[in-house]
């Protein structure tokens, strides 16, 4: 199955937008990562694109198709760790990463986080709506499969958007009919008009089957 996917991205009171986000889509399968840092620097936004190619060059090798995923993921935050290690300059404090495969029938969900309560994974079915997330910050690689049937919206959130969003409005935007395109144009809609003082940087990515 093919899948259809949206994106936005909303800097908030920051100097720099210090998350980033990768996506891999093809035919049959969908890559998606956030790796948003804690450092309001040009460190920060270094490290976490670093962080997002990094994870992105790892699933291009295709590697994770002869091992598990929970291997695959655990190798890939050891590269980033060692990848930000070589190049960021005063590295300190690694971003908190979170990233999906969509593939064969399965949602894969991978999660590692310092200090920073980071991103969460939403399922939407039949007017349903289950936050899938790793609920404590730990420098451990947490996984999480889902078996999913193709008639699921899949939304990834960084910490920012889940935060400013509450359950209601996520379930009314991924109720509306529409492309994912209409209903990240919605969620964007929501959190500008919120103004938050101190408001955080917010990304979210929408997936669905393609019709």
């Amino acid at each position: 199955m093919a899948y259809s996917y949206s994106r936005v991205q909303i800097l908030g009171e920051r100097d720099y937008q210090t998350e980033c986000f990768r996506v891999i889509s093809s035919a049959q399968s969908l890559f998606a990562t956030i790796a948003s840092s804690s450092r309001d620097t040009a460190v920060g936004r270094n490290s976490a694109i670093l962080a997002a190619e990094t994870f992105k060059d790892a699933y291009k090798t295709g590697i994770y198709r002869n091992i598990t995923m929970e291997s695959f993921f655990a190798q890939a935050m050891t590269k980033i760790n060692k990848v930000l290690a070589d190049n960021v300059y005063e590295y300190n404090t690694p971003p908190s990463i979170a990233a999906i495969i969509i593939e064969r029938g399965f949602l894969n969900i991978a999660e590692m986080h310092s200090s920073l309560r980071g991103s969460s994974a939403f399922l939407f079915k039949n007017g349903n709506l289950i936050e899938v997330r790793n609920k404590i910050a730990t420098s451990k690689v947490w996984v999480s499969r889902i078996k999913i049937k193709g008639d699921e919206t899949i939304m990834l959130t960084s910490k920012g958007a889940s935060n400013m969003l509450t359950e209601m409005e996520i379930i009314n935007s991924l109720s509306q009919k529409g492309s994912p395109h209409l209903k990240c144009q919605t969620f964007e809609k929501i959190i500008r008009q919120k103004r938050y003082k101190d408001q955080d940087n917010a990304t979210l990515l929408i997936v669905e089957e393609s019709l």
